[in-house]
């Protein structure tokens, strides 16, 4: 089934949106903004650079060689959707609360839920995340990580715990425990600390949510 995704180069604008405040000038100039008045807490976000960086890339060629489709490994940040146009994301700064504001025009992406979920695990899952504000990245669980894409994710590493201290992550994974303290479940096969964003977008414990573009009126 093919990906639904917003990709910037993209622009075909289905309604109109009025932000409720000031907004960076650099996405007045881009002149659309996505649907999210759609958009439920709890949602994850998928992230994949028009122009990808270098750390991007080596994202991306780690999960492509770790055995992951292009469809999915293109997919190198994960993040949670908290609301009001904010994510909750894990960044090299540690796991931070922002605006979606940084990602707009720029970077392609893409909205993924548990559709049986009801709202009050949406919040669950949400809540569960906004917990770790202020926990540290996880650098070498990226190093770890990096390391087992040469032999291939399929083979079990034996990993169960944090690579670097119960509270650090990185961006998938942050998802990946918020959504198993929630549900209950597991978001995936694969333990949570090997979740990479390619792994979030392979699974079919969630389905894509239709996106369009609104120009910013």
């Amino acid at each position: 089934m093919a990906q639904l995704l917003l990709d910037p180069q993209t622009l075909v604008a289905k309604s109109s949106w009025k932000p409720s405040g000031p907004i960076p000038a650099k996405v007045r100039k881009f002149g659309h903004f996505p649907n999210i008045d759609d958009w439920l807490p709890g949602d994850l976000l998928l992230i994949s650079a028009t122009s990808p960086p270098w750390i991007s890339r080596q994202i991306i060629s780690a999960q492509t060689r770790g055995g992951y489709s292009m469809d999915d490994a293109r997919w190198h940040h994960a993040a949670m959707y908290i609301g009001d146009a904010n994510i909750c994301e894990a960044t090299a700064s540690g796991v931070n609360l922002v605006p979606i504001f940084d990602y707009v025009g720029t970077h392609k992406l893409r909205l993924r839920r548990d559709p049986i979920l009801a709202d009050k695990d949406r919040f669950r899952l949400a809540v569960k995340a906004l917990a770790r504000l202020r926990n540290a990245y996880s650098q070498w669980s990226v190093v770890k990580l990096f390391a087992r894409s040469f032999p291939g994710f399929w083979h079990d590493s034996g990993d169960s715990v944090s690579f670097f201290g119960v509270n650090a992550v990185i961006c998938s994974q942050l998802y990946a425990d918020a959504y198993a303290m929630a549900t209950s479940k597991l978001i995936t096969s694969v333990p949570s600390v090997q979740v990479t964003p390619a792994a979030l977008s392979e699974t079919s414990q969630l389905t894509d949510v239709a996106l369009h573009w609104n120009s910013i009126g």
